[in-house]
């Protein structure tokens, strides 16, 4: 039995002993027999220190300690299996690693060691699981397998600004700004991050602001620029879709003063003549320069001066002059012309008898006629379509026709607004109509907006102004120096139909068989607010409940 290999000592899995021991006879076949022998035993246990371990994918290696305890004098081996699970051998582990691990005479722990494969690809956390199996001279004893995770947080892909810098200071008129983005870890997928810019302080005035665009209305701007100091922009990273942010996620982006952004204002014309009887006379002052409070800004604003006419007691006082002075310019500065003279001419409003005078004494006898071109609507009112795409005012000239004349013919909002339902006429010299000698009326058009919103009758200003006429020394405005127009857009009434008049349909065959008839809904004009409207049935030669299901919805 002995030879044949057939005594077997079995352990079992309770037993914590480090050694035994049993007594046997021996037999041969002359029935010589040799009793009370003892057999020992003595064998070592073998077992992994801890069943979990955790490796960063930057370690290089990982090291793996194994315990051996109770008899210890013989050379003892054991094999060392590693199972692929999330993480795998040859792509997370180095294939070359021992399979065994051997322990000498005498010795009580031994290390197992594999190299950790760094790659750039970010994994997350993988495990594997190491087995001891197959001992030689030894037993095995739990714990015999251990989870290995293997991590790699620096492979995440990070995303921040780059340069080291956390501030950027640029000049005003640079145009643009380049921030340098730094990805860093894994680059192999997709990394979206939204880069949003805000105010560093939104109730500051040291704080820079977006480009929100705005329409510039009629009157609704001023020549005025808002203290524009250093200016300041926080630029910030957010919302990392595919990775993570980094460290440097806010920078700020300083905006310098610029001196070429003072505006100067100036006098449109250094020189103003005009009649006593005029009433008013409107100054123009110019604004150049970058203003960044708006999108649009208006460069020239009308300043009006009245002219007392002296109706009462009339006098002629010849021509008097006085000086408009521009000063003490806010956040801007002056330009030239910052003064203008405004001389008043008498001449023809107060002189009744005569028509030239030299010296403030009448030369020649006789009632005077003026004769300078005067301008005034024909009609108060005037009332267009806002389908048509225009509306024409009618300007009528009186007095001497013989000469060219212009007057402004502006526009001012009321109920109707620019951009949305007209275009501006503004108060400069693009607005001039212009007569021809001889032309008593010309047209004043506006062109209206056309959009798909009923919005009712709305309505604006038509202005007459600057009349002016070179040849004949001066003009005027008349009564009717205003007018107002009406835009009616009831084509944009919005308007519910049957898309079809008159259908047939065939009559079911069979009882209890039915048919179905469908009806387009036709809607028109604004489409921009909701409309409910009810659709219902009515005999004709057909009744309702005996040749159709009757409809109210």
């Amino acid at each position: 039995d002995v030879n044949e290999g057939r005594v077997i000592y079995h352990l079992k899995e309770d037993v914590n002993y480090t050694s035994d021991s049993f007594g046997f006879s021996v037999v041969d076949t002359g029935e010589n027999t040799v009793g009370s022998q003892v057999f020992r035993l003595q064998w070592s246990w073998v077992s992994l220190q801890k069943e979990e371990y955790h490796v960063n994918e930057t370690s290089r290696e990982l090291l793996i300690t194994l315990r051996r305890r109770g008899y210890l004098g013989e050379t003892s081996f054991v094999t060392v299996e590693l199972m692929n699970d999330t993480a795998r051998v040859q792509e997370d582990l180095h294939t070359s690693y021992p399979r065994q691990v051997q322990f000498n005479p005498g010795q009580r722990s031994a290390e197992w060691r594999v190299r950790v494969v760094d790659d750039l690809v970010y994994e997350g956390s993988e495990v594997l699981t190491l087995t001891l199996t197959r001992p030689v001279m030894t037993a095995l004893e739990m714990p015999l397998r251990a989870l290995i995770t293997i991590k790699d947080e620096e492979d995440v892909s990070r995303v921040e600004f780059g340069g080291g810098m956390l501030e950027y200071q640029v000049e005003e008129d640079v145009g643009e700004v380049e921030l340098a983005l730094v990805r860093q870890g894994d680059v192999s997928e997709e990394l979206l991050v939204a880069c949003i810019t805000s105010a560093t302080n939104s109730s500051s005035h040291d704080s820079a602001t977006g480009t929100v665009p705005t329409t510039v209305l009629s009157y609704s701007d001023y020549i005025s620029r808002p203290d524009d100091p250093t200016s300041m922009v926080k630029v910030v990273l957010t919302g990392a879709m595919g990775g993570v942010l980094g460290h440097h996620t806010h920078l700020t982006v300083t905006i310098l003063p610029d001196p070429k952004d003072v505006p100067v204002v100036f006098f449109g014309s250094s020189e103003y003549k005009v009649e006593e009887s005029v009433g008013s006379v409107e100054v123009t002052v110019w604004r150049t320069g970058t203003d960044l409070t708006r999108v649009a800004s208006v460069q020239v604003r009308s300043v009006v001066v009245q002219v007392v006419d002296d109706l009462g007691v009339p006098r002629l006082e010849g021509l008097e002059a006085f000086t408009l002075v521009l000063h003490l310019p806010h956040n801007a500065s002056l330009g030239d012309p910052a003064t203008a003279s405004l001389t008043i001419d008498d001449s023809l409003s107060d002189c009744e008898c005569c028509v030239m005078y030299t010296s403030n004494v009448c030369v020649s006898i006789g009632r005077l006629v003026s004769t300078v071109p005067r301008f005034q609507f024909r009609e108060e009112k005037y009332s267009g379509y806002e389908g048509d795409g225009e509306v024409t005012a009618w300007i009528i000239r009186g007095g001497d026709l013989s000469h060219h004349a212009s007057v402004r013919c502006y526009t001012r909002q009321d109920t109707a607004h620019v951009t949305d339902d007209f275009d501006e006429r503004p108060d400069t010299n693009a607005s001039f109509v212009h007569f021809l000698p001889g032309e008593s009326e010309r047209p004043c058009t506006v062109i209206l907006v056309n959009d798909l919103v009923h919005e009712g009758e709305e309505q604006i200003y038509l202005v007459l102004g600057s009349p002016v006429s070179p040849t004949a020394g001066g003009a005027s405005v008349g009564v009717r120096h205003s007018s107002t127009l009406t835009i009616n857009d009831q084509a944009d009434r919005a308007t519910v139909g049957l898309e079809e008049t008159r259908v047939s349909v065939e009559e079911p065959e069979g009882v209890g068989e039915a048919r179905v008839v469908r009806l387009g809904v036709v809607r028109g004009g604004d489409t921009s607010t909701r409309v409910a409207v009810r659709v219902h049935t009515k005999d004709g030669s057909a009744t309702s409940g005996y040749d159709y299901y009757p409809l109210s919805q």
